[in-house]
């Protein structure tokens, strides 16, 4: 029931609907190798590097498919958070950044 919303959720609601518009291709890709390959669309990092010994302790970030690190921009104490070294590419959608690994394929 769209009418009983304000003008201002209609805006943030609009927004998360084009950024998922723009993810769509790419997650029905990785939907697509899930169900032909069985790899998971949401990956611990050991699976994406599993000759990096410190993946096996990243307990608070996954990838998403081969591409996208999600992580928390914070830590605990409230400090922003270094991104991971394999890291090539930071993408910051509406603020919040998203790290990209730039593949050569």
């Amino acid at each position: 029931m769209p009418w009983l919303y304000d003008d201002e959720a209609t805006k943030v609601l609009r927004h998360f609907v084009l950024v998922k518009q723009k993810l769509l291709p790419y997650l029905l890709e990785k939907a697509k190798e899930n169900h032909d390959t069985g790899i998971p669309l949401v990956r611990a990092m050991v699976l994406e590097f599993p000759g990096d010994p410190v993946c096996g302790f990243l307990d608070r970030q996954y990838m998403l498919g081969d591409r996208y690190l999600v992580a928390p921009v914070m830590d605990e104490t409230g400090e922003t958070r270094q991104g991971a070294l394999w890291i090539t590419e930071t993408v910051d959608y509406f603020t919040i950044p998203l790290w990209e690994r730039v593949t050569s394929d």
